[in-house]
């Protein structure tokens, strides 16, 4: 076994971080009852490629076998964590909207979002894949995809930082109960900005830079990485088990409530003014008699 140098100690780290992280992930989703949407289960799975792109990591380090399938693993995982921590924020936002009533966005633009991240996702595995493959001629195009997958990832970065400051400001429609949520939304988007900007300087830089992305500099890599990563699994996590189990929504309910509210409501009358309802008289069998009913017409004509 060698010794290890500065990225076997950082891998070390790493484990030792996300082990638990990733236990108590598990316990967020129980708690949550795998209702709250699907956004807990994303800190699950960046908890599951930071263990297994560390250990690739420790094991080449430590064994001093830099074999093409851990280099790419290794790289695959690192390349595609950011979608996870994003795809947090998105689920957090697509469960409050819904509970904000008219002042909640429509979903539609939630799912527009999710469907560009799997693009920049599939880019992101893509390029890794073509960059550490032993094909030269495919290293360029490897590149040109965790550049395109960068922009777009910095762009649902963009689009999930304004829609979370505008759900903050639209607050007094959030229930209480929900409250952590929008917190712990606001919350990481200082700690994700920095995680994204190292994604697209990593992306974009050349050899012999410190974010180059075949050797990006330790120190950079812990402080805008693994550190960023660290922070922002924190604070979901204060979240994730701060709010109250998702309950699924009942819309039936508040429609049923809706026409409740106009039976029990007079309707306005001319001007403004409520009209009260005439009362009926009460009536029985024997008014339904011919000589009555005769009588009665008569009466109120009269």
């Amino acid at each position: 076994m060698g010794a290890l140098n500065s990225r076997g100690d950082l891998a070390i780290a790493e484990i030792a971080f996300f082990s638990p992280a990733f236990v108590v992930g598990v316990a967020i989703n129980f708690k949550q009852g795998f209702t709250g949407g699907v956004s807990w289960i994303y800190l699950v799975t960046l908890c599951i490629l930071r263990l297994i792109g560390a250990s690739c990591t420790l094991y080449m380090e430590s064994q001093n076998d830099y074999s093409q399938s851990l280099e790419e693993t290794a790289f695959i995982t690192s390349a595609i964590g950011t979608m996870p921590l994003l795809l947090v924020l998105l689920g957090i936002l697509v469960r409050l909207h819904p509970r904000m009533g008219s002042a909640g966005f429509p979903l539609l633009i939630f799912r527009g979002i999710h469907l560009v991240g799997l693009a920049a996702l599939v880019l992101s595995i893509v390029g890794g894949t073509k960059v550490q493959s032993s094909d030269a001629s495919s290293h360029n195009t490897g590149k040109d995809c965790l550049e395109a997958g960068s922009i777009v990832f910095l762009a649902i970065y963009v689009a999930l930082a304004l829609l979370t400051i505008l759900t903050a400001f639209r607050g007094k429609a959030i229930p209480s109960a929900e409250k952590a949520l929008i917190f712990a939304g606001v919350g990481v988007l200082p700690v994700l900005c920095v995680r994204i900007v190292y994604t697209v300087a990593t992306s974009w830089s050349s050899a012999g830079s410190i974010f180059y992305y075949l050797t990006p500099n330790v120190v950079v890599q812990a402080l805008m990485q693994f550190a960023m990563e660290a922070i922002s699994i924190v604070i979901y996590s204060w979240g994730g088990l701060t709010a109250p189990k998702a309950q699924p929504l009942d819309t039936g309910d508040v429609y049923k409530d809706v026409e409740e509210q106009k039976m029990t409501q007079p309707d306005a009358g001319f001007g403004g003014q409520q009209r009260v309802p005439r009362q009926q008289p009460q009536r029985n069998i024997n008014d339904y008699r011919p000589g009555r009913m005769i009588r009665n017409a008569i009466a109120s004509r009269n």
